[in-house]
């Protein structure tokens, strides 16, 4: 069994490096340094599903600009500062 998950963790991540058009994949531990949020928020942002992941086996793996889109839903405009209509 834990050879044929290190397999299709394998074949995961070589499908993500030849994929000229995916955005590059990063870990919750390099995403977390990225942001500046701690491995424990970002593992709670996820448990809740307002963060997007993929999940192989124990290795979670995430796309910073899904991050930063996820991210943006939590944004509190300034005063006077046009904002999104929420559709």
């Amino acid at each position: 069994m834990l050879l044929l998950k290190s397999a299709a963790l394998g074949i995961f991540l070589l499908m993500a490096i030849n994929d000229h058009h995916a955005a590059k994949y990063v870990t919750m531990k390099e995403e977390a340094a990225r942001t500046g949020f701690s491995e424990r928020q970002f593992h709670r942002l996820i448990k809740s599903r307002k963060v997007p992941v993929f999940k192989v086996g124990r290795k979670v793996l995430l796309r910073p600009n899904e991050v930063d889109a996820a991210l943006e839903k939590f944004r509190i405009c300034a005063i006077g500062e046009k904002t999104k209509q929420r559709g």
